[in-house]
């Protein structure tokens, strides 16, 4: 084993108006543009991406407006007279030199739609400059805005676009604002086509100290309330206790009486499970309770969207039964006891409870995007169809849809979450937020957390968390939800990988590794990624395998599979439980840079200062195993746990401590450091 001493000051760590210029664009030269610079106030060309950018309106999928952002390394310096290698794409086909590039174009959807750019954090914005590739002018011009969706937007300058070139041509439009995001607004123009933008301008302080590092969600939940998974009924209720949330897949026809759809049975449901006694067993073992309403109910298919007969899917107001059924489960197991009887819809039989206080989070719907539901358009919620039931789901519409409509309506203090999205889509919610802010009186956004699910496939099977992205695709949308909706809570509800070697996700088997066991290492280390990004609550798909030797997507992604009839808990089951236990209480407070790629993660317990922890492990995927020394800051004890098949606990032992260090093998498997002062 080869010793590399890595010193780290772990002390620090745990601290907790405008003119137009259209020039046309001779050759140039490709260019990468400028990195963040925020040392002085030197105007520069700003680092921006793709994914920056959002349709607002009508959406427009081959023509998007994160087109606006795709060719940043070709737009050259336009401001400054370097036009770049861009030609409109009808004019590429004539240079075949390599001195020019297509330019991807955003054709908006309608003329009444936008394109809102986040340009991450605030900016001194002194120029923005905007490559126009089609023919006739803009009338009436768009315009360049600045501000947010809820606050309003103020205009910089007006685009006004002259007649066609076939060079294309920039327009650069001097401006002189601060601003944290842009918005392009036609007024009744379809004619516009934009090859690219380029903003310059330069970074204003923050308000206070921006930390990279900091990760903690905006709930301020410890690493125990945070992980979680999701569980069906045929669980037992010992088997479902592991971590600190559970999100029960719950179907809509489960409670409903063979004579009725709408007269409810909660102890003698259908499916023979008293939930009562169910959800009061989970709730006494300390775990929080996520209820997932699925699907619909008769007269409806499952899979159609739950409308009243005859409603109107962008109408909260055609909701009324959907938005019955979340009163009904929060009026009996919320909080409020204080409910009149009189608005409950029992079966004969059933006992009149109220306010059990056994479930606190409510969600109305599973992946209503269906990105994979191609096949049945008409099952899919658009943007606007979502917000209007969520309206109808969070308190009946503002209290329009009347007594016994609404999660909030039964229960205040309940919490409800947004349908978990199949994709993170962030047009999809830029158009949900703008559906409330346009038909709700208060213009809140409907849920008190956004959810989506995040899968890291990779081209033969899954990719693991780091080489898949997970913690930066997370961290960009807690910072998407810190800069539009404050005080939301971010929660990812479906993640994971299979076992079966055949799934198109599944964990492969390498360096003396089971695919069970590199299954739960990427569990623990996903887990980790979102805890660092800011995530509230985390929850891995599924706890049960449906069947370990189908090797269909999802069926051998649990913790727990079936063996020989019986059901048997996998490597990752003790893996995650030993991450719950070891951490238990602590809150992520940072990274420590380390050598040779190994990652380490720093926790603190907010109730007591002299407790401390580390997680250390090496992503990279060889099976490698090395020893480390590390600066333990001043510790006066210390406690090493590893992960270990059978073991919820992991295997403890007592590790030197020479001149405040001490030695650890480090491998792919997190092993976890606990400090004591």
């Amino acid at each position: 084993m080869k010793q590399r001493p890595i010193i780290i000051a772990l002390t620090l760590l745990l601290l907790a108006g405008c003119g137009k210029q259209p020039v046309s664009s001779p050759q140039g030269t490709p260019n990468t543009p400028a990195a963040t610079d925020t040392s002085d106030k030197a105007p520069h060309l700003l680092a921006l991406s793709p994914e920056q950018a959002s349709d607002q309106g009508l959406l427009n999928d081959w023509a998007p407006a994160s087109n606006l952002l795709d060719q940043q390394q070709y737009v050259g310096d336009p401001k400054n007279g370097d036009f770049g290698l861009l030609l409109p794409e009808y004019r590429v086909a004539e240079e075949q030199d390599g001195k020019h590039v297509a330019a991807t174009v955003w054709v908006p959807g309608s003329a009444k739609s936008s394109a809102v750019i986040n340009l991450g954090r605030r900016w001194h914005v002194t120029a923005v400059c905007l490559y126009g590739v089609n023919g006739g002018e803009m009338k009436p011009p768009a315009l360049i805005q600045y501000g947010s969706i809820t606050e309003g937007w103020t205009t910089a300058a007006e685009a006004a676009f002259g007649d066609w070139n076939p060079d294309g041509t920039w327009y650069i439009f001097d401006t002189d604002f601060d601003a944290a995001f842009l918005r392009l607004a036609l007024q009744g123009s379809d004619e516009a086509a934009l090859g690219e933008m380029a903003v310059y301008g330069y970074a204003l302080p923050e308000t206070e100290a921006p930390d990279e590092q900091d990760g903690l969600s905006v709930s301020g939940n410890t690493v125990g309330q945070i992980i979680g998974h999701n569980a069906l009924i045929n669980s037992s209720v010992e088997e479902i206790n592991i971590g600190g949330i559970v999100r029960e897949y719950h179907s809509w026809d489960w409670d409903y009486s063979d004579e009725r759809y709408d007269e409810l049975q909660f102890e003698t449901s259908r499916m023979g499970v008293n939930f009562d006694e169910f959800y009061r067993g989970i709730q006494e073992n300390g775990m929080d309770i996520l209820w997932c309403l699925q699907g619909s109910a008769p007269p409806y298919d499952y899979k159609d969207i739950p409308l009243d007969p005859g409603g109107d899917a962008e109408d909260p107001m055609s909701y009324s039964a959907h938005a019955g059924r979340m009163f009904q489960y929060a009026a009996r197991y919320g909080a409020n006891s204080a409910i009149d009887a009189s608005v409950l819809t029992l079966a004969p039989g059933e006992q009149p409870k109220t306010g059990l206080g056994y479930i606190k989070y409510y969600e109305g719907y599973n992946e209503p995007d269906a990105t994979w539901l191609t096949s049945w358009p008409e099952y899919t919620f658009s943007p606007q169809q979502l917000a209007a039931m969520m309206s109808a789901d969070y308190d009946g519409h503002a209290g329009r849809l009347g007594d016994g409509c609404g999660v909030k309506t039964a229960d205040p203090s309940a919490v409800v979450v947004m349908p978990g999205l199949a994709s993170i889509d962030y047009a999809y919610l830029d158009e949900m937020r703008e559906w409330f802010r346009e038909n709700r009186t208060d213009q809140r956004f409907a849920a008190d957390a956004i959810n989506v699910h995040l899968y890291t496939f990779g081209e033969n099977g899954g990719n693991s968390p780091e080489a898949g992205g997970f913690e930066e695709t997370l961290r960009q949308l807690a910072d998407y939800r810190d800069a539009w909706l404050p005080g939301v809570e971010l929660w990812i509800t479906e993640f994971g990988w299979d076992s079966n070697a055949g799934s198109p996700l599944h964990a492969p088997a390498h360096g003396g590794y089971s695919a069970d066991e590199v299954q739960g290492q990427w569990l623990v280390r996903g887990y980790l990624a979102a805890i660092a990004a800011g995530v509230d609550r985390a929850a891995m798909y599924m706890l049960g395998d449906y069947d370990p030797k189908d090797d269909t997507q999802f069926a051998s992604s649990g913790m727990i599979t079936v063996s020989g009839g019986k059901n048997v808990l996998k490597p990752s089951y003790y893996y995650v439980k030993t991450l719950q236990n070891a951490l238990e209480g602590k809150c992520f407070s940072g990274k420590a840079k380390a050598e040779d790629g190994i990652l380490i993660y720093t926790f603190a317990d907010p109730d007591n200062p002299g407790k401390r922890a580390l997680a250390i492990w090496n992503p990279a995927q060889d099976g490698g195993v090395s020893e480390h020394t590390i600066d333990i800051g001043g510790a006066a004890t210390a406690q090493l746990v590893r992960l270990a098949d059978g073991e919820p606990s992991g295997i403890a032992s007592v590790p030197v401590i020479t001149n405040g260090t001490i030695s650890v093998e480090v491998s792919e498997a997190p092993v976890f450091v606990l400090l004591y002062d």
